[in-house]
């Protein structure tokens, strides 16, 4: 399923956040559509290979940011960021052990699009109140 930006429910105020967002939806939707037209382990391993790294800087930006007016969320962020980070590890170990089955490819797409919108309508969006 496509991601689509919503301002009204996804913005946080912060707007090199919001901008951070809209780059992991956008690559999000490139995976997605990469699983659902089957084009193969490489664009897997190739978007696998970018959330890995953008939640390093990502997360750090954002974790900063919440530290910095004292949002209440943080945390709850701070938790939830270091179990994606676990989840996506083992998930990128499997795809480059070749150990990936098409259901876990599946799971993957499923955990990222129900993570993105809920951390991002849930917990990211705390910061409004704060800044």
């Amino acid at each position: 399923m496509t991601i689509n930006w919503d301002a009204e429910k996804m913005s946080t105020g912060v707007g090199e956040i919001d901008e951070q967002h809209k780059e992991w939806i956008r690559r999000f939707n490139e995976f997605d559509d990469a699983v659902t037209s089957q084009r193969g382990v490489e664009a897997i391993q190739d978007a696998v290979d970018f959330f890995a790294q953008y939640t390093h800087t990502h997360f750090a930006f954002e974790e900063a940011c919440m530290q910095k007016y004292n949002c209440p969320a943080q945390s709850e962020n701070f938790m939830a960021h270091a179990e994606f980070q676990e989840n996506l590890s083992q998930i990128d170990s499997w795809v480059k052990e070749g150990e990936a089955s098409l259901i876990e490819v599946f799971e993957l797409k499923t955990v990222l699009e129900e993570w993105l919108v809920n951390h991002i309508c849930t917990i990211d969006v705390q910061l409004r109140k704060v800044v």
